[in-house]
């Protein structure tokens, strides 16, 4: 595998609407049937909203690293709206950090999210023409429960890459993961066909992308209460 060479104002948790315009298709037609990656047999967390069990069932095992990217920005943007008004298809991401030892939710951890626009473009690299710009890029700290939440858009592709999000955990000074996180194909596609996706060249499917991993596909459904999609993944951190 090669390197990945391309590229807060809080609010309840209980069905909070996203505060964006609807898609050409709306979420349930953008879903298509297809809500969510491989079922776990791991009972879904207690001890957070009903509306979100299904979203983050998993289990103990810990989360594959993978590599941080040319793009990441170590910048206080502690936030839940990372949009800054960019287009495109509604998604709430939601996180869940867990210790591998434990088992448990993980208090305080640092959790920072970023990844590329509609048209596959990263924010804050003069080499993109985004020098000084901080779009779709945001950071949370975990509550008791493990779980922060980011109101963003469905991201693009490019050349050789499948949509995806970075993700950076550090819940304290001896401990991190970076990874990223993946959609399903057939979402991929029926994105891909959206404005403002159309005309970013052929689609890099998650089979084309050397990176992809199954295992770090989010669970999504539609938002009962938007127009957009929500997503969900509990991420499992080694050595806690």
């Amino acid at each position: 595998m090669t390197s990945d060479s391309r590229s807060a104002d809080s609010a309840p948790l209980h069905r909070r609407s996203l505060l964006f315009g609807a898609s050409a298709l709306g979420a349930g037609g953008i879903l298509g049937g297809t809500s969510s990656a491989a079922g776990s047999a791991t009972p879904p967390p207690t001890d957070v909203d009903p509306d979100l069990r299904g979203l983050l069932a998993g289990s103990c095992i810990v989360t594959a690293s993978d590599v941080e990217g040319p793009y990441f920005l170590d910048l206080d943007l502690v936030r839940n709206d990372i949009t800054e008004g960019y287009p495109g298809v509604p998604l709430r991401v939601y996180l869940r950090i867990h210790g591998a030892s434990s088992c448990a939710p993980i208090e305080n951890a640092v959790v920072d999210v970023w990844h590329c626009e509609a048209q596959g473009v990263y924010s804050g690299f003069a080499v993109k023409g985004t020098q000084g710009l901080t779009y779709l890029r945001g950071v949370q700290l975990t509550p008791q429960n493990g779980l922060v939440w980011f109101d963003t858009i469905y991201p693009g592709f490019y050349a050789g890459r499948t949509s995806h999000v970075h993700v950076k955990v550090r819940p304290n000074a001896g401990a991190e993961l970076t990874t990223q996180l993946y959609f399903p194909q057939s979402v991929n596609e029926r994105v891909s066909g959206l404005a403002p996706y159309l005309g970013g060249g052929p689609i890099t499917t998650n089979a084309q992308d050397g990176f992809f991993d199954p295992e770090r596909v989010f669970t999504l459904r539609r938002d009962p209460n938007g127009p957009g999609i929500l997503a969900g993944k509990t991420l499992v951190v080694n050595g806690l």
